[in-house]
């Protein structure tokens, strides 16, 4: 997660430390099991200043309230799946837009080639800002150098960018 905003107990993410090695949580009946309030009492508050990147183990239980603080709240976060741990994986995902069902959805070779090629543009977008810096290779984006030459194709691409967005 890379802060682009200070974090507090206000505005921030709260972790459960060392909850990655509970393995599945049902988080309902944790919360339930530690009195009913969402307010967990071993969590913490992960405070960061303007610019910090902080990594935690995705299967921590973590998560944040509604940011009633005066400060704004605005975190770029990004995951890393194995590839063999999603290909063929089938999920129920968030809904986009209020009223509208969950839909279901097969992260299959051809999304996750798809989803590689948004990683590809980055690196050649950060490449054209730093021309003398080596750009990283990323073989699971290869197939996709190359393909982003102009702003509408960069634009087409990141059409959409939200929907896929891979949830496990």
């Amino acid at each position: 997660m890379a802060q682009l905003c200070r974090t507090t107990a206000a505005n921030g993410l709260w972790i459960v430390p060392g909850s990655h090695r509970l393995g599945h949580i049902d988080i309902p009946a944790y919360i339930e099991a530690k009195g009913g309030s969402t307010r967990l009492p071993e969590a913490v508050p992960m405070l960061c200043e303007k610019g910090d990147v902080a990594i935690c183990n995705r299967q921590c239980l973590h998560g944040s309230f509604a940011n009633a603080s005066p400060d704004q709240r605005v975190t770029f976060v990004w995951g890393f799946f194995r590839r063999d741990a999603i290909l063929d994986v089938e999920v129920d995902v968030p809904a986009t837009q209020e009223g509208k069902m969950p839909e279901r959805k097969r992260y299959t070779d051809a999304a996750i080639s798809e989803r590689a090629g948004l990683v590809q543009l980055a690196i050649e977008a950060r490449h054209q800002h730093r021309p003398d810096e080596t750009p990283f290779e990323y073989s699971a984006g290869a197939a996709h150098a190359g393909s982003y030459p102009n702003t509408e194709s960069r634009a087409k691409a990141l059409r959409g960018y939200r929907d896929a967005t891979i949830f496990i």
